[in-house]
């Protein structure tokens, strides 16, 4: 059953493009809404940050205020909320719930989620009991690949336990609700108590002063684990370490006698060590504790380097350090002896190798050392550690510069180092962003590595207009409307600015098959039915231009229209093909809204259409249609977009570095990404369109940039 707070907000509230529903679950933090996205009719959950001890609801049931006027724990908070909304937002597994957006809103943030059917956990273990070995180990699993995604990050959870744990209703468990905000306060309010989950929560998080890492989240997952197997909460980390202190049994019940035998010695063995109260006594890694316990890799290879790697992971089971030895009596002379152990098991191996050579002569010798610095460097490009594989391979060559495993060992690094290149420079959905209630929703496009603009001569239905293919670089981040802009948006901007809408329209006849001025057409009513949630047409490059201008004054912020390159570039998103269902086996229509099945009857009779069905004749809502790799809608398709560039005939002398060209034709402007009624060769990144900018077209609308 879903916790409730007083303070929610009612059903059917109106957030941003939201409309909210029950309430899903609700703490000390913040109350999470099930939602239905208005554009779509897909369902979401919204988490809105909202901590009882630091805010509250304001006396418009809506908003919300921090409670201490003095204190900048509530905006520590929120920052630390935000961040960890764009580092989900960025970081994509199957077992971490989907963060789909972030917003602000009402004084606070709201972090929006694939709405997920199941339940958590805690859930099931308070109806169902302790779980057996084998669901256990179904659940721990895929949980440890996700703490590794989020640590290979530079990320920590903060908060696992059991019902931050969701079970999907096909077993699949999904990682919840991280506690970087939590974790941020807890350095500022000592008061606060909803900043630990007491019995998870390890002794470093209770001192501001104490190094947290990995181990952390460990700790907290094996006393998940704990209440699991024996169906009760461990003690707190500070009971435990106050009956340390007092020289007293720890209170958490051993893990043999609780669980009664009912898992395996590798097990136990595990989730004792992940419970050691001293943090440098527990698995340092997610590798070490995945190796306690002997947990099989998750597509198990049976070639050579995944035996290597299961063996690696077995030899770090080794690494787990050892718990403080408890103090007492020492027998007189065990000291000698142990040290005596301790340097023949350093020397003797040496001694050994040292004998081999001189045995069997150097070469042996040679060979022995090299073939350990090839394991060590393989070892190292496998775990990403690319500096040390190249130390280790300098070493090697010295030996012998001219053995052929090393030549193969450094083409593996390059390849790798270029892999890394490609994963840091790939297109990630990133944090979307709107500057007041009427503003565009806007998403931050990363600066990347130069790519290819414009088209080369073998792409199928090219122009010449679109070549030379030459390569641009944008190096500076910019944000770009999530979805064009809307009828909506459009008429808010005409109310405020006092702004008269005079533009005269061109409709598509397709008996000619040109444009011609109708008088009849506006943004409002173009010659077919449009809607609030549709791109906003018949609009002008100059009305674009305007509405960039008053967005820049009221917001204080500089918005303008794209460039050429600059949409191009946020285009694509990194994908080379002329589109995205090039060269496979995606279906135009699930991306594109353009010529098609639906309403041929208003096109020409030999137009080149899209065999599927997008579902619009015309105009579609905006976001319909799937988004490409930077959270962008309709980037084809739907409305050609203005852009700011003038009109070039190609691409000879154009800027290299993403700004506009505004030399040439500049009474017209370019248009770029084809609309509902372009045909097939028109709807590719490369298509460039252009048309008088003092006049609107059915067709065309456009899609707003604000700088950084």
């Amino acid at each position: 059953m879903a916790q409730s707070r007083a303070d929610a907000l009612p059903e059917g509230t109106q957030l941003n493009v939201y409309t909210l529903g029950a309430v899903l679950g609700a703490g000390g933090f913040g109350i999470t809404y099930r939602a239905i996205e208005r554009i779509t009719d897909r369902r979401v959950a919204i988490k809105e940050f909202l901590p009882t001890e630091l805010a509250q609801r304001a006396p418009d049931g809506v908003s919300v205020r921090p409670l201490s006027q003095g204190s900048d724990d509530f905006s520590l908070g929120l920052d630390r909320f935000r961040v960890e909304a764009r580092t989900l937002i960025a970081l994509k597994h199957p077992n971490i719930v989907p963060v789909l957006q972030y917003f602000e809103a009402n004084g606070t943030g709201y972090l929006v989620m694939e709405y997920q059917n199941g339940a958590t956990l805690g859930e099931r273990l308070r109806s169902d009991g302790p779980l057996g070995e084998a669901d256990l180990r179904r659940i721990v699993g895929p949980l440890l690949d996700a703490l590794e995604a989020v640590h290979g990050k530079g990320f920590l959870h903060r908060d696992v336990k059991p019902d931050n744990v969701f079970l999907r209703e096909d077993g699949v468990p999904l990682l919840l609700d991280f506690g970087a905000a939590r974790q941020a306060v807890a350095g500022r309010s000592r008061s606060l108590s909803a900043i630990y989950s007491e019995g998870y929560a390890p002794h470093e998080q209770y001192e501001s002063d104490s190094p947290q890492g990995p181990w952390s989240d460990i700790y907290a997952l094996g006393c998940t684990l704990y209440r699991c197997m024996t169906g009760a909460k461990p003690p707190s980390a500070p009971k435990r370490a106050n009956a340390a202190l007092e020289k007293r049994p720890d209170p958490v019940r051993p893990l043999a006698e609780a669980a009664r035998g009912r898992y395996s010695r590798e097990i136990v063995r595990a989730v004792e060590a992940a419970m050691r109260l001293a943090a440098s006594e527990r698995p340092q890694s997610v590798a070490s504790f995945r190796a306690l316990m002997a947990l099989p890799l998750d597509d198990p290879d049976d070639s050579e380097y995944g035996r290597q790697e299961r063996a690696r992971r077995l030899k770090d089971a080794d690494t787990v350090p050892a718990p403080a030895p408890r103090p007492g009596p020492e027998r007189k002379g065990a000291a000698a002896p142990r040290r005596i152990a301790a340097i023949a098991g350093v020397a003797l191996p040496a001694l050994l190798a040292i004998g081999a050579a001189v045995y069997f002569g150097l070469d042996w010798y040679d060979e022995y050392r090299l073939g350990g610095l090839a394991a060590a460097a393989e070892a190292s490009i496998a775990g990403n550690r690319f500096d040390a594989a190249e130390r280790e391979l300098e070493a090697a060559a010295r030996i012998r510069a001219d053995d052929g495993r090393i030549a193969a060992l450094r083409a593996r690094l390059a390849q790798a180092r270029r892999a890394e290149i490609g994963e840091r420079n790939r297109p990630r959905l990133v944090l979307p962003i709107r500057d007041c209630a009427d503003c565009p929703e806007l998403v931050e496009i990363p600066p990347g590595l130069p790519f290819a603009m414009g088209a080369p001569a073998s792409e199928r239905g090219s122009y010449p207009k679109e070549r030379p293919q030459h390569a641009v670089e944008i190096a500076y981040p910019f944000l770009i409307g999530r979805y064009e802009v809307t009828v909506r948006q459009y008429r808010a901007f005409l109310q405020k600015s006092g702004r008269t809408h005079d533009t005269p329209c061109a409709t598509f006849n397709p008996a000619a098959g040109v444009y011609e001025i109708d008088g009849g057409a506006t943004w409002t009513k173009p010659d077919f039915l449009t809607g609030d949630d549709h791109p906003v047409v018949c609009v002008s490059w100059t009305d674009a231009r305007a509405y960039a201008d008053w967005l820049s004054r009221e917001t204080g912020k500089r918005y303008r229209l794209p460039s050429e390159a600059e949409w191009e570039y946020a285009a694509r998103a990194g994908d080379t093909k002329a589109a995205p269902w090039i060269a496979g086996e995606l279906e135009p229509c699930l991306f594109a809204n353009a010529a098609d099945l639906k309403g041929q009857d208003r096109l020409p009779k030999l137009w080149d259409i899209f065999k599927c069905n997008d579902g619009a004749a015309f105009t579609a809502p905006v976001g319909s249609l799937k988004a490409n790799a930077f959270g962008l809608h309709d980037m084809l398709g739907n409305a050609w977009e203005w852009v700011e560039d003038c009109h070039n005939t190609s691409y000879a002398g154009a800027p290299a570095d993403g700004r506009p060209w505004l030399d040439g034709d500049c009474a017209s402007r370019i248009m770029r990404g084809g609309g509902w009624i372009s045909q097939v060769r028109d709807v590719r990144y490369a298509m460039r369109g252009y048309n008088r900018g003092d006049r609107g077209y059915n067709s065309a609308g456009f899609r707003i940039l604000r700088e950084k």
